[in-house]
């Protein structure tokens, strides 16, 4: 029989160095999960932004194919006889209505969780003939609406909408602002 002497270093490891490894072994998975952590936070800013572009690039074509297309209200059943565009609650700049092509009274506005135009509103909204509907998620917050009419009396009319949303769900929150002027197509010049 072969006997193997055993000596202090094959009895396996001492305290000190399993406290090294231990350490080691915890400094690098506090790493990985910090870097895991930023990722995260990372694709939840950028699924945000992309989510509010996608919203705001909509309402911006949504609002502006009816813009250009509306009617000049000869009669007065929607707003002033005469004119095209008017904000239905002055001085605020932050509603529009006009009639639209197929002859209904059409209004664009930043309102509340319940349909009421309020400047300080977190949707942005449309009302045709009476029914509301947010154009927005509750995913982003209207923080500026404004709309600005230029023109009319002689002159083509146009509107300019400036508009400043911000996406809900992320730390730090996305924010975009843009601004388009739209002229109506109807020549509206005598």
């Amino acid at each position: 029989m072969i006997y193997q002497r055993f000596n202090k270093k094959d009895t396996g490891f001492t305290l000190v160095e399993m406290l090294v490894v231990i350490t080691i072994f915890s400094i690098l998975m506090i790493a990985i999960v910090g870097v895991f952590v930023s990722v995260l936070r990372i694709q939840r800013y950028y699924l945000a932004s992309q989510r509010l572009l996608n919203e705001v690039s909509y309402i911006m074509e949504y609002t502006s194919r009816f813009i250009r297309m509306a009617q000049k209200d000869t009669a007065g059943d929607c707003i002033f006889p005469g004119k095209n565009y008017e904000p239905e609650y002055p001085p605020f700049s932050n509603n529009l209505k006009f009639l639209n092509y197929h002859n209904q009274c059409h209004k664009f506005y930043r309102g509340n969780e319940i349909g009421i135009p309020d400047i300080n509103g977190k949707y942005f909204y449309q009302d045709i003939d009476g029914t509301d509907l947010a154009l927005t998620s509750d995913k982003i917050e209207i923080k500026e609406l404004n709309f600005y009419i230029i023109g009319g009396d002689g002159l083509q009319p146009r509107v300019t909408i400036y508009l400043e949303a911000e996406a809900i769900g992320s730390n730090p929150r996305p924010n975009i602002k843009i601004q388009t002027t739209i002229s109506q197509r109807e020549l509206d010049i005598y």
